[in-house]
This record gives C-alpha cells, structure tokens and sequence, in this order.
C-alpha cells in the first residue's frame, strides 16, 4: 500500500467514525427513501475493512435511485452494520503453489424501518477471489481491490433490503 492511499484510507476512517454516513429524501413527493446509516462497527480482522464498507454505502445510496442520505434521527429506516468477520484464504493452487485466494465477509445488519415497515436483522455474507502476484505487493494491491469489490456487493445488498423493507 502506497503512504498516499494509506493516508487517504485513514483519513475516510476518521471521517467515517466521527460522523457517519446516512441516507435522506422523504417517500413522500419525491418518492426518494431516507435513510439513516449509523457508522460501521468492525469487529473483523481486516484493518479498516469497517471504513471501506462505509465509504460503498454512501457510493451505493449515490448511484442508487430512489434513496437519499439523511441526518440521524431524520431517516425512514436506519441501518446499523457490524463487520462480523473477514477470512482470507487459498482458493486455487497449481504444481507451481497457490495461484489465487478468496476472501469472504460477513455482516451483520439491522434495518429499523418507521412505524410503517417492518425491521430486518439478519447477516449479508459476500466473497471475492483475487489472484496471487508475482511479488507481495502486487498481491497486496489485488487483495485491496478485491475488498473494494467485496464492500460493494455487501452495500448493494444491504440498500437492495433497505428499499424492500418500506411499503
């Protein structure tokens, strides 16, 4: 990992741990969903895998219409993520050694919808394989593109339940 991205994924983690993201729009004129997102809890093992899945939540209720971010308090459903866990493993091995691993995560998500809606808990669970490089770090920058990935999936999933949730 470079100082400049090191820096910046610390710097997105501060940001997400003091403040949080969250969703707003009201389901009224605008039809939008408002959604509060409390920040992540991590409990994994992967340093600031919490940050990055925070950061693909807002990404997610950005490019997905129909939701809008809001303050605490202010949202129609409020979603609460706590990373449970995320294991790295070998995936694929050849006569030559491990050739690609996979990485999985699981977390655990609560969804408080108004009095309209019904809540949801339950654990969303995603993995992605990325290949081993030829030398640590471009092993290293593959395994951070996969858990940008990984993150993804894991916000698309959550805002997907979200939407589903309010009638």
């Amino acid at each position: 990992m470079t100082l400049l991205r090191a820096t910046a994924v610390v710097a997105a983690a501060l940001l997400v741990a003091a403040c949080g993201y969250r969703w707003t729009g009201a389901p009224g004129a605008s039809g939008d969903l408002r959604v509060a997102v409390d920040p992540v809890e991590d409990r994994g093992d992967e340093p600031l895998f919490g940050a990055v899945l925070a950061r693909a939540l807002a990404r997610e209720v950005v490019d997905r219409p129909g939701l809008r971010l809001a303050r605490a308090g202010e949202g129609d459903v409020r979603v609460r993520a706590t990373v449970l866990r995320v294991v790295e493993e070998g995936a694929t091995y050849s006569a030559a050694g491990l050739q690609e691993y996979r990485i999985r995560a699981e977390v655990r998500v609560e969804i408080l919808p108004g009095p309209s809606g019904r809540p949801w808990k339950g654990v969303v669970a995603a993995d992605r394989e990325f290949p081993a490089g030829a030398t640590v770090e471009a092993t290293q920058e593959a395994k951070e593109a996969a858990l940008d990935l990984l993150a993804r999936d894991l916000a698309r999933a959550i805002a997907r339940r979200a939407q589903w949730l309010v009638p």
